[in-house]
């Protein structure tokens, strides 16, 4: 509607709500009028009002409305709510809108230029750009603005908020209590222009940002900033700038005619003074004060409290500083007096991460004293120009340079190699540091201590050094340079210098301009500039530097190290540790070497010298290497290179197939080595290939020694005896005529190579062919080498090899490792003996051998026999005996029933096939697999079996067999031998008479050839035969039954029963008594005579009638003991004739009783 349209009504409602609910009404005004809503709304909440043609004067009611002005002039009355208005739709229209909050929290936008705004009561928001007046009313109201605001009456706001930057008057900044964020930056409270002079103090006004920017007028201002990290701009006004607690920035405008005024204050504040007359004051804190381009300017610079830094260059002529601790030279020069050079703690050259090693120069201003040792600690060189007045000096750690005045000075020179300066003399002078008293010319009075250095003048100079490390540089005119103790340098331009330099005073270098031989005692020389010169050493060790000129080096007999220039230089070598440097494009370069030698980068030449065994290499250009008489390794290079051996046994190394190597009949045994396909010429013997090329080599009528490479290669060794070793491809060797050999000595990895079947072939040996090849050598690995029916030589080289000669008299080498001598494939068996070849039989006949330590044997039955070292025999299939020797040997029985054995050992063995960690002699170290059985040797041996059936041989001697758990067959040979079950984990009844009744560990055994029996810990029972036994129980309640025989009975500890079964069983005198040796009563010991017939007068088994010690009294069945010695008898009278027909003996004297016997 038209604005006239909606004036006529009284009341404008809604009813399509409930009872008492309010809606919110959008109006359109569409024509220019004035309307006042204040009376017509009812039951309405809120009204939104938009107005599209100007001119309009529109009034809300008490709701918290909304009214859009158009873009011309407009007056919007709020009413008592809330209100927004708008008072146009685009910011910088040129209407003259009045915006009246009224009553209420109001928030106006005053876009159009010429708007007034009145807040009215309630705290406002008045988003404003530039417009004529904001009276923000009463409440706290807020000002929103970016822009110029500078030319706005502003009151009654009590909040400003910047968004972005504002100009803004000083007494419009002051006027507000609050400065906040602005809506687009949060932490920065704005940055704002001053327009005009005037007075700003924000100390109470900012909260809620982080830093306020403040930039003055140029009209200049006071400004105090408040507790922020504030910046403070100055402009070309005279300025007084206040910073607060906050590290505040101030900086000035570049000009040199305001006369500003810096307080730091509180904070580590950085500031920025370029002012003609400035004061900066620094205040508490960590300050950064920047006053560079000083030119004479008059400021004045207090540092305050703190580690204060200046930042300043040029003339301090007019600064007067106090309580500043660095100052920081900025890179360029400093000209300032030694008071006020002494003011400060530090003096450096900072970049943007701190202190920094750049050069200072300094300029003393008038007389007077100053020490650097403790301000020049973070810099590099220093530049410290004396005055004509006469200074006394001391320097930092650093590398100083000291110009001297033309008073007397006295200058240290603290830490690091410090210089004494002339080149500005107007005379010559004379300086010793050494000795200052001797100072003369243009030196007499000065006085240096701790300087290591001098530059001359112009004139005819005498330059002594001290015992530090001088560089002495007598510039222009005849000048004498003595160094001293130290490691010197000398700069000559003039051979009418003079060094001096004494033996045992440190490593010396000459910088030289001119052709210069050096004097005893110096070390190093290098020529300078471009001329022709040349540089000769002595007898010690040099470095030579030529210049750009054409050079002749030659560092003399010492380990030199010669480095050429851009010219053609010739260097003279004659030491190996002599070393060649020479750049990129320095001429046409020979080296004339009498040692060996390589012909560093960018030297094209080389010629060996002399008589003496040495080589010579080339480079990647095109070299001429020449030989002398001795033997040399030529190697051209990667060039097209000319190799000329002469005399001697030579190398050449061969890349191209330009390369030329050129020998001549009778200059000895030579060796090409080629990276190309290479056919020996006349009067070179050997030929090797290199690289991975698939490339061939041939040899010529001599006996060749010809190596492939990588590749797959065809090697010819034409006619005589040659070696072919084919390297890593698929090789194709062809001997010729001779006797010769396919070598695999160099290979990185193991290889199977076979003479009769290459389709086994590995590694490098994989995909060669032979043809005409009788034998063959092995790597430095683990290889299996296999000859053919031929007579072979195979070697094995290091590593651990497997050599199988086949069926000629082979000669097998292992070399280096634990190598082995196979006949697995042989087709009957064969006795090999590694100690004694002379018995081989089968294919091993004829074979010898040489550091060999291992047999494999065949499918069939072998005899293999070791030597002293630790051999590995394998017996493999079939019935074998495997004899190891005196080693520590492996002896692997295989499939079938074998034996080792030590039947040739020279002393008795103990061998354990259950643990062969006891075995002793040469058994000892023995280790067996799949072996049952076992031979002794003739001495008394220990034999242990496992829980297989074992076959235990003793052999000679008095042996122990110990069978274990199987069903063993125990043979003792000659010797009193022993059966022992002591191991046992149960009792046995073990019988020599009778095997069959034996039970646990010894069920099954049978024996031959044993005399004795030990038993295990627990209860055995064991039983002699008509021999002479030993019967020994062991641990536990043991029945032991000696038979007939002279038996020696043992029960051991327990419960011991000694049976005798007839009176055959022990005789009536010593000659037929057994003997027991440790009856005990008292632990349960009995003598069973139980099964004896006491009195063979009567019929029946009778018992025997124990009458103590007491004397037969003709009774029959009388048993009786007698103590003689320490000896117990015991008799027994079957027939009452009063004599003893059986008797036991008892080895210890004791009382018996009745109770002892089973009668």
């Amino acid at each position: 509607m038209t604005a006239a349209e909606f004036s006529t009504f009284d009341r404008i409602v809604t009813y399509d709500q409930p009872a008492n609910l309010t809606d919110t009404v959008s109006l359109q005004i569409g024509s220019i009028g004035t309307i006042d809503f204040s009376l017509a709304l009812e039951g309405i909440r809120a009204v939104e009002v938009f107005a599209f043609e100007a001119g309009n004067t529109i009034t809300t009611g008490d709701g918290d409305d909304t009214i859009y002005g158009s873009d011309a002039s407009d007056t919007l009355n709020g009413g008592k709510g809330n209100d927004t208005l708008y008072g146009s739709m685009n910011y910088g229209s040129l209407g003259r809108d009045i915006l009246n909050g009224g009553d209420g929290d109001d928030t106006i936008y005053a876009r159009s230029k010429y708007a007034i705004v009145n807040g009215g009561a309630g705290s406002d928001i008045i988003i404003a750009g530039t417009v004529s007046k904001i009276d923000g009313g009463a409440g706290v109201d807020r000002l929103r603005t970016s822009g110029d605001i500078s030319k706005i009456s502003i009151s009654g706001v009590e909040i400003l908020e910047a968004v972005k930057q504002i100009t803004i008057t000083a007494a419009q900044l002051s006027s507000f209590e609050w400065i906040g964020a602005g809506l687009y930056d949060e932490e920065t409270g704005g940055t704002y222009w001053l327009s005009g002079a005037g007075s700003v103090d924000l100390t109470q006004a900012l909260g809620g940002v982080r830093k306020v920017n403040v930039h003055t007028s140029a009209d200049g201002n006071t400004v105090t900033a408040g507790d922020l990290d504030d910046q403070l701009y100055g402009n070309a006004g005279d300025d007084i700038l206040n910073g607060g607690a906050g590290d505040d920035e101030f900086w000035d405008n570049y000009s040199v005619d305001d006369n500003d005024t810096f307080n730091g204050n509180d904070g580590n504040d950085h500031i920025t003074a370029w002012g003609r007359n400035d004061t900066v004051n620094g205040g508490n804190g960590n300050d950064f004060l920047a006053i560079s381009r000083l030119g004479g300017r008059v400021v004045t610079a207090i540092g305050g409290s703190g580690w204060d830094i200046m930042v300043a260059n040029g003339d301090m002529k007019g600064l007067t500083v106090s309580e500043v601790e660095v100052l920081d030279v900025d890179g360029e020069s400093i000209t300032a007096t030694t008071t006020q050079l002494s003011s400060f703690e530090r003096i450096t050259n900072y970049d943007s991460h701190g202190p920094a090693t750049y050069s200072v120069t300094i300029f003393i201003s008038g007389s007077g004293a100053i020490n650097f040792s403790k301000a020049l600690q973070d810099v590099g060189a220093v530049v410290v120009t004396l005055s004509a007045d006469g200074n006394t000096v001391t320097g930092g750690a650093r590398a100083d340079t000291f110009i001297a005045g033309a008073k007397s000075d006295t200058v240290n020179g603290g830490g690091g190699a410090d210089t004494a300066s002339y080149a500005a003399a107007t005379v010559g002078v004379t300086l010793n540091l050494a000795n200052n008293a001797l100072n003369a010319g243009g030196a007499a009075g000065d006085s240096y201590s701790s300087v290591e250095n001098i530059i001359g003048s112009r004139y005819d100079d005498s330059l002594t050094g001290n015992t530090a490390n001088n560089t002495l540089d007598g510039g222009l005119g005849t000048d004498t340079l003595a160094g001293g103790l130290g490691n010197d340098t000398y700069i000559l331009d003039s051979t009418s210098d003079t060094i001096v330099e004494k033996a045992d005073e440190g490593t010396d270098l000459v910088r030289s301009s001119i052709s210069y031989a050096l004097i005893g005692n110096i070390e190093n020389l290098t020529l300078t500039g471009t001329s022709d010169i040349d540089g000769t050493g002595n007898g010690l060790v040099n470095i030579i530097t030529g210049n750009a000129g054409r050079n002749i080096l030659d560092g003399g007999s010492g380990a030199d190290t010669l480095i050429g220039g851009a010219g053609n230089d010739t260097y003279v070598v004659d030491s190996s540790s002599d070393k060649i440097i020479e750049k990129t494009g320095g001429g046409m370069d020979i080296a004339r070497s009498s040692v060996s030698y390589t012909i560093a980068g960018n030297v094209e030449n080389l010629t060996l010298t002399g008589t003496s065994n040495i080589n010579g290499t080339g480079s990647s250009l095109i070299n001429v290497i020449i030989g002398n008489a001795g033997d040399n390794i030529l190697d051209g290079g990667t060039g097209t290179d000319t190799l000329i051996g002469g005399l001697g046994n030579d190398t050449y190394l061969i890349d191209r197939a330009g390369d030329k190597a050129i020998e001549n009949a009778g200059e000895g045994i030579d060796l090409v080595r080629a990276s190309v396909s290479y056919v020996l010429s006349g009067n070179l013997e050997n030929l090797t290939l290199s690289g991975t090329a698939d490339i061939t080599a041939a040899g010529n009528e001599l006996a060749n020694v010809i190596t492939g490479n990588s590749g797959g290669n065809t090697l010819s060794g034409g006619d005589g005896d040659d070696i072919l070793i084919g390297g890593a491809g698929y090789d194709d060797l062809r001997g010729g005529a001779g006797l010769d050999t396919a070598s695999y000595a160099g290979a990185t990895k193991a290889v199977i190579a076979s003479l009769v079947d290459t389709s086994y072939n590995s590694n490098d040996a994989s995909g060669d062919f032979y043809r005409s090849i009788e034998n063959l050598i092995g790597t430095n690995y683990a290889d299996r080498l296999t000859g053919n029916t031929a007579a072979n030589v195979l070697d094995g080289g290091d590593g651990d090899d497997v050599l199988i000669g086949g069926a000629g008299a082979d000669t097998l080498i292992g070399g280096s490792g634990m190598d082995r001598a196979s006949y697995a494939g042989a087709n009957k068996g064969v006795m090999a003996s590694l100690s004694d070849v002379s018995v081989n039989t089968q294919d091993a006949k004829g074979d010898t051998y040489a550091s060999i330590e291992n047999l494999t044997g065949t499918s069939f039955a072998d005899r293999l026999i070791g030597n002293a070292a630790a051999n590995t025999l394998d017996g493999s299939y079939g019935d074998d005996i495997l004899t190891g020797g005196g080693g520590a040997d492996k002896l692997v029985g295989g499939s079938g029933a074998d034996r080792a054995s030590y039947a040739g050992a020279t002393r008795g063995v103990t061998a354990s096939l259950s643990d062969a960690s006891v075995n002793t002699q040469d058994a000892r170290g023995d280790i067996y697999f799949s072996i049952e059985n076992l031979t002794g040797s003739s001495f008394a041996d220990r034999l242990t079996g496992n829980a297989g059936d074992n076959t235990l041989d003793g052999g000679d001697g008095d042996d122990i067999l110990i069978g274990g758990a199987g069903a063993d067959r125990l043979i003792g040979g000659n010797g009193i031998d022993r059966a022992s079950y002591a191991g046992a984990s149960k009792g046995v009844m073990a019988n020599l008479s009778d095997a069959a009744v034996n039970t646990q560990d010894a069920k099954g055994d049978t024996y031959s050839s044993i005399e004795n029996l030990t038993g295990s810990s627990f209860a055995d029972r064991l039983t002699g035969n008509t021999g002479e036994n030993t019967l020994d129980g062991g641990d536990g309640n043991d029945v032991l039954a000696g038979g007939a025989g002279v038996d020696k009975l043992i029960g051991g500890h327990g419960s011991d029963i000694f049976d005798f079964n007839s009176l055959s069983e022990s005789g009536p005198t010593s000659i037929g008594r057994d003997v027991i040796v440790d009856f005990t009563a008292s632990s349960g010991d009995r003598i069973d005579l139980s099964s004896i017939d006491a009195n063979s007068n009567a019929v029946g088994n009778q018992a025997f009638i124990f009458i103590g010690n007491g004397s037969f009294s003709g009774q029959a069945g009388q048993l009786r003991y007698q103590e003689k010695g320490s000896n117990t008898y015991i008799y027994a009278d079957v027939n009452g004739d009063k004599s003893a027909d059986f008797s036991i003996q008892l080895d210890e004297a004791m009382a018996l009783q009745k109770d002892d016997f089973m009668l």
